[in-house]
Order: C-alpha cells, then structure tokens, then sequence
C-alpha cells in the first residue's frame, strides 16, 4: 500500500499533507504505555495546531492533513505523549 507525503512551508508553519490508499479515516485511541501501536495521532494533536482528515473516493484512500507551527507558543509544552517525554 503505497503511502506519499508532502510537506509544504512559509517559514512560519509547515504543512504536512500524507495520503495512502486506506478509505478509513484515523481514529485516535487511548493506547497504553505498553501498547505496540496507537500513538500517532497522539503525536499528531501533541504537535500540531489542527489537523484533520478527509476520504478522498474518487481516487481512493484519504489524505491527513496538519500544521505544526515553526515554534511551540511559550504556554504549551508537549509531555509524555504515549509514555514518550517530547519538549521542544
């Protein structure tokens, strides 16, 4: 299943489109530390502004979409995401 990923800058926030050819949209999960999958979109939402995800059937599949700011606002601080300690 092949997957394309694009990523889109104007050096304030890049755009991060990934398309694959699974029709099911992402569903996040609360996945335990010990958990072997689960944790993406908990990355996803850790780290982006918005994101959000769209079929697309006449080509099949769906595409993902996110912005992650250049820099986190001073207020917001990512921590322990999925068991993992991310920060800026």
């Amino acid at each position: 299943m092949p997957v394309r990923l694009w990523l889109l800058s104007d050096r304030a926030r890049v755009l991060v489109l990934v398309r694959d050819a699974d029709p099911r949209l992402p569903v996040r999960i609360d996945a335990d530390e010990l958990a072997e999958s689960g944790r993406g979109l908990q990355l996803v939402k850790a780290i982006t502004t918005q994101w959000d995800a769209y079929a697309t059937p006449q080509a099949g599949g769906k595409v993902v979409r996110a912005v992650i700011a250049a820099e986190l606002p001073r207020d917001r601080r990512v921590d322990d995401v999925g068991g993992w300690a991310v920060r800026p």
